[in-house]
């Protein structure tokens, strides 16, 4: 997809585009500085430069201002983020959830309404998705799970070097 409302940590507004060949990785976030959820989501980004310093470009996108995304990327590295302010690319590829409701039904908090991002994962191959992780269950989105890398690194076509403890 084609987005208008990117920011690249360097500080310039651009537009970004899939690559049309090779591989990329869309990473889609509920919030960012939200707290407890920071941790999974700075987690997921952390374990998504490895894929990045591999030559793969990853995309982080949430729902967030290019404001909030500034100060995101300066605390959490050289990632390009995209701003959906609208939710369109994450409809598109992992659906939306409303986190205000998540929070009020863990009783944190009462009212809020903010739907955002079902935290997920894509690599995209040649325009095409090869590759999807949802973080979801049975019980419906949980913005508190994180993506398996493993299998992430491998749709990227990224070597996953295995340790011995």
């Amino acid at each position: 997809p084609e987005v208008n409302s990117a920011f690249r940590p360097a500080g310039d507004f651009a537009s970004v585009s899939l690559p049309k060949s090779g591989k990329a990785v869309l990473a889609f976030f509920p919030a960012a500085f939200s707290g407890d959820a920071d941790g999974g989501c700075e987690c997921q980004l952390n374990q998504l430069a490895s894929v990045k310093a591999a030559g793969v470009p990853v995309i982080g996108i949430s729902k967030d201002s290019p404001f909030t995304m500034a100060k995101w990327a300066a605390a959490t590295g050289d990632l390009t983020y995209v701003c959906d302010s609208d939710n369109a690319i994450s409809e598109e590829y992992v659906g939306t959830f409303d986190l205000g409701a998540f929070l009020n039904n863990l009783g944190i908090s009462k009212g809020f309404k903010y739907v955002c991002p079902n935290r997920g994962c894509v690599v995209v191959e040649d325009g095409k998705v090869v590759y999807t992780w949802i973080g979801q269950d049975e019980t419906g989105p949980r913005p508190d799970l994180l993506p398996p890398i493993d299998e992430i690194m491998a749709a990227a076509g990224v070597s996953v070097e295995k340790k011995n403890f």
